[in-house]
């Protein structure tokens, strides 16, 4: 008999009073954001949350994609049809990750009309403040 495979788990899940942190670290994927945003999105607490947290500053990111942006971007906006008016902070310091921000952003604005606010930081703090306003 074969031993099972366990997953591999590259990221911290932290739920807070009005949201949660997700702190990724090593290699990561377009399919390991997908995967843990599909189990968020049915999770009973997401119903209620007013921010996301998105924490990229430990991770190996390279392996994303600007399809995957998209994906993520349409799956998030089913989502913000029945979970209005969320703060999505994601905090990652490079080109890279800008330009899947920008298109997610364009994706989730232009084309599925999202209510949902996107902001790109370098650091933890200025998220932080941002959620609070």
């Amino acid at each position: 008999m074969e031993p099972l495979k366990q997953e591999q788990v590259n990221y911290k899940l932290t739920w807070e009073d009005k949201g949660f942190l997700v702190a990724y670290y090593g290699m990561i994927t377009g399919s390991d954001v997908d995967k843990l945003n599909r189990t968020l999105h049915g999770d009973i607490r997401f119903d209620n949350h007013k921010y996301q947290i998105w924490e990229f500053l430990k991770s190996d990111y390279s392996q994303m994609s600007i399809d995957d942006a998209r994906t993520l971007a349409a799956t998030d906006a089913i989502a913000s049809r029945s979970t209005p008016n969320v703060k999505v902070a994601i905090i990652a310091n490079d080109e890279h990750m800008s330009l899947i921000v920008k298109e997610y952003t364009k994706c989730m604005k232009e084309i599925f009309n999202s209510s949902w606010e996107i902001r790109l930081f370098d650091k933890m703090s200025s998220a932080r403040e941002w959620i609070k306003e």
